[in-house]
């Protein structure tokens, strides 16, 4: 898990000793942790996402896959949408088989474990 902190304009990122992610509260850090993406067609991918409210949405959480090209975001922050053809380009497969696209993050957080059913298109 990674702790992401903005003061003053400067921006730090670290590793954080926690085993839990604590609830996001006013000018805390934010916290990042590890989380595995499961495809419809069975692929397992990992990545990263902010659960520090399991509540929340994708734009909230705002779940990446890490790919060899790069971090892959789920959400397209531009389009207020899920990111379908980036992903379909990036991970080379159809969209039937990305979802739906079983999102669990692997650090539990102080408000519950954060796991999501992507439904898709």
């Amino acid at each position: 898990m990674w702790e992401w902190r903005s003061v003053a304009g400067r921006v730090s990122v670290r590793v954080s000793p926690l085993t839990q992610v604590p609830a996001f509260v006013g000018a805390s850090p934010v916290y990042i942790a590890a989380t595995e993406f499961t495809t419809s067609g069975g692929c397992r991918y990992l990545g990263y996402c902010s659960p520090a409210d399991p509540q929340e949405s994708l734009d909230y959480t705002q779940p990446v896959i890490l790919t060899a090209s790069g971090p892959l975001a789920l959400w397209n922050e531009r389009e207020n949408r899920l990111a379908f053809e980036d992903l379909v380009k990036a991970l080379g497969v159809p969209l039937s088989e990305l979802f739906p696209m079983q999102v669990n993050c692997l650090v539990a957080s102080a408000e519950g474990s954060y796991a999501v059913l992507i439904a898709g298109a």
